[in-house]
């Protein structure tokens, strides 16, 4: 997030609570207007967060005269969120990464680095990267991304990082 980043939350249960939202968007357009900022519609996304098949209500929402595009996922501060506020896509990202960064250290291997070299780029690259974002904080609990599937996925990545460093070693 960066100092001009912006996010604006509200709880969509009828059709006035659209209208507020609509009116909190104009607001802050309003305050950008007046302190010479300038908003780039094209940047901005709306995104139902809903573990219903269908969100309640549907509305378009205006900001500077552009209509924002709906999306489904969007990632804020390298964690990816779902409108079905499921983990698979930030699974998926955090292992999908994982496996790009394992791929370079092996690339990097080739040139003939030792075993102790390649624990160090796993602990320093890779490591960190499985690590990352795996919980979250829901109300007043913890809740953990590292539940089942990530078990498994991070496993998959482990395994085949640490069964390609066997063989490095012969």
């Amino acid at each position: 997030m960066f100092a001009d980043d912006v996010k604006v939350f509200r709880a969509i249960r009828d059709p006035s609570n659209t209208e507020t939202l609509q009116m909190n968007l104009c607001l802050i357009e309003n305050w950008c207007i007046t302190n010479a900022m300038s908003i780039n519609a094209a940047k901005c996304s709306l995104v139902s967060f809903t573990r219903s098949a269908q969100p309640l209500v549907v509305s378009d929402y205006v900001l500077n005269g552009t209509v924002l595009s709906r999306s489904t996922i969007v990632r804020d501060l390298g964690v990816v969120f779902s409108a079905d506020l499921s983990p698979d896509k930030h699974i998926d990202f955090i292992c999908g990464k994982a496996l790009r960064m394992l791929n370079f250290i092996l690339r990097a291997s080739r040139s003939g680095l030792g075993i102790v070299a390649l624990n160090i780029l796993y602990k320093s690259l890779l490591r960190p990267l499985l690590n990352f974002s795996l919980c979250l904080l829901e109300g007043n609990k913890l809740m953990l991304f590292s539940y089942g599937e990530f078990f498994v996925a991070r496993s998959i990545v482990l395994a085949y990082s640490v069964a390609l460093i066997y063989v490095l070693q012969d």
